[in-house]
């Protein structure tokens, strides 16, 4: 009986100390400062949370390298493919845009390019060729570039045009050089001999009409002769100096097109072979000398 009463009294005792221990936290929880600490720590947290999203989404990706304009490089899921080509390859291109960079085709490069760009590419044996492209920055751009052959004939109508710019072309720009000093050089000494010419014609003509408007008179008939014929003699010594200097211009013009045509590199397995044979000709009693020149055009 006794016994019975002790366990009573403690579950009393037990769920009365429950009672005031939740009857405390409920007056706790409706005390004013409470319930706005508690609002307050709410919305500082909402707004710490909000700020760690918003950084998370601006937040740059680190696991691939980026390039100056965004691109990646190192992840192989994004990395562009820019291809450029040439017909033939293993020609070198440069690229001068936003971003300047060079490389031999084939080419491909890494980089998300974006905007306009100057493609130039050259080849020993080819024109060289420039050309404007957009990229649109997604990195799958390609691009195939068709250089076109240098020829004799090329090089011919350039000499025609500017005697040396043949050569040039054709890669023997020291020849040209010399070419071009030695045609302008003798088509300076021309003209100036032209005008020389002139001027002596003119005096020419002026000794010989002062001599028909005085030869019926007697006085001074020698020297008026006299001056005719001095006049006559530097007239022809211009004439002559005028010729020669035209023969030597065109000489040199003829030799500027005979180089441009006849010793135009072999790029192209294009040649000029010129062969000497001596053959026996016993119809004549003696030999006879052969020369073979052919050309590869």
């Amino acid at each position: 009986m006794l016994a019975h009463l002790g366990s009573r009294c403690e579950g009393g005792q037990r769920n009365k100390t429950i009672k005031i221990f939740f009857n405390g936290i409920i007056k706790i929880l409706s005390h004013r400062r409470f319930l706005a600490s508690w609002l307050a720590a709410s919305v500082l947290l909402g707004l710490i949370c909000s700020a760690v999203r918003v950084a998370n989404a601006q937040a740059p990706n680190y696991s691939a390298e980026l390039t100056p304009n965004g691109g990646r490089v190192n992840d192989a899921a994004f990395e562009a493919r820019i291809q450029i080509l040439t017909r033939p390859i293993g020609a070198l291109v440069f690229l001068d845009g936003e971003y300047a960079m060079a490389g031999r085709t084939p080419y491909t490069i890494s980089y998300f390019l974006k905007g306009r760009y100057r493609i130039r590419s050259t080849k020993y044996g080819y024109e060289n060729s420039e050309k404007h492209y957009v990229f649109n920055g997604q990195g799958d751009d390609k691009l195939t570039i068709k250089l076109r052959p240098k020829t004799r004939y090329k090089a011919l109508w350039r000499s025609m045009r500017a005697p040396g710019w043949g050569q040039v072309y054709s890669d023997h720009k020291t020849r040209g050089f010399i070419i071009s000093l030695l045609q302008f050089s003798t088509a300076g000494v021309a003209i100036y001999q032209q005008a020389q010419y002139r001027s002596a014609l003119d005096d020419y003509n002026v000794a010989l009409k002062n001599y028909r408007a005085n030869q019926n008179s007697q006085d001074g008939q020698a020297a008026l002769i006299a001056q005719v014929q001095a006049r006559q003699a530097d007239l022809d010594d211009a004439y002559n100096a005028r010729k020669r200097w035209l023969i030597i211009t065109g000489s040199v013009y003829a030799w500027n097109l005979i180089d441009a045509l006849f010793f135009f590199p072999a790029y192209h397995n294009g040649a000029v072979d010129v062969s000497m044979s001596l053959d026996p000709n016993p119809a004549l009693h003696g030999a006879a000398i052969g020369l073979k020149v052919k050309a590869n055009f």
